[in-house]
């Protein structure tokens, strides 16, 4: 039995008429008769009465137009998610995401995508940059927010997406608070709030090579999971920390942003995915590139 043997069968009874029913499926009536003679045949049982006037159903006929429309119908919906899934306007996406991405880039991007894609379910999962990179490797991840430069396989794609003025953050208390720009000399002797190099290690690395090339060695105060750790512990009075303009969006109370002079320090941001992917979802997703473009990216610059 065939799906054209139930499709022709619902018309003919909806039509109660082969003449008429042939002309909507657009075949010979002859050829018609012939295929539900077969399925007769293979049910072992007769569906329809067939007189003069036209065709009547049997009690197997009118079970079985009730079971044909139901398949029928699941059929349509099977075959309208698949195309819509093999379009990309279906499905599942996921989108992994550092921190400091929540502030504007991901809301926005999330909400562009969600607009244009109602019917895609998407799941968003934070993590670190080196996180994220293993999830995106192993297909746990579309794609993935992250800071960068970070060391990528040669199956990993990436495109920068945001570039930011870092500042820094320390305690309104604090008698550098009272300058509106501090030199990062001036951090000589500060305790610096980091995120742990494990976790982060190109702005671990970033940080420490920027004070290096002032002139000094920064002192390690405490080691911290995320950019919004390090604030908290800066607003409790113990220490100072460097943080990038999106780490502004939720800042805990008793904190001061300051300028830092020189050759201000700049952190860029960006979207990874696997180059061999089928997705379409993807495709759709970095066609729509949703996401603020800022600037032009900088080589080399974290």
């Amino acid at each position: 039995m065939e799906l054209r043997h139930l499709r022709y069968f619902v018309a003919v009874v909806e039509e109660l008429h082969f003449r008429k029913a042939a002309e909507k499926l657009y075949v010979v009536q002859p050829a018609l008769s012939k295929q539900i003679k077969d399925l007769e045949d293979e049910l072992g049982t007769q569906l329809l009465i067939r007189n003069r006037r036209g065709v009547a159903l049997t009690d197997a006929g009118k079970v079985f137009y009730e079971d044909a429309v139901a398949v029928l119908a699941r059929t349509e919906i099977a075959i309208s998610r698949a195309t819509a899934t093999g379009k990309g306007l279906s499905g599942q996406f996921s989108i992994g995401f550092i921190q400091p991405a929540v502030g504007g880039l991901l809301q926005g991007t999330l909400r562009e995508f969600r607009n244009l894609y109602p019917e895609v379910r998407l799941r968003v999962a934070e993590g670190s940059s080196r996180n994220s990179l293993e999830k995106v490797k192993s297909g746990e991840l579309d794609c993935a927010f992250v800071r960068l430069p970070i060391d990528l396989p040669d199956d990993i794609a990436f495109e920068p997406v945001l570039r930011e003025k870092v500042r820094l953050a320390l305690p309104e208390t604090h008698p550098l608070a009272a300058k509106p720009d501090i030199a990062l000399e001036d951090l000589a002797t500060e305790e610096l709030v980091l995120i742990e190099r494990h976790l982060e290690p190109s702005l671990y690395d970033y940080y420490i090579g920027a004070c290096n090339a002032a002139g000094f060695s920064p002192r390690l105060g405490q080691v911290v999971s995320s950019t919004w750790v390090a604030l908290g512990v800066v607003a409790g009075g113990i220490g100072v920390c460097f943080a990038a303009d999106s780490a502004r969006s939720a800042v805990p109370p008793g904190i001061v942003f300051r300028n830092i002079t020189g050759d201000p320090l700049h952190l860029e941001m960006g979207i990874i995915w696997t180059k061999t992917t089928q997705s379409n979802l993807l495709e759709n997703f970095l066609e729509l590139r949703p996401w603020e473009h800022r600037h032009e990216p900088s080589p080399g610059t974290p």
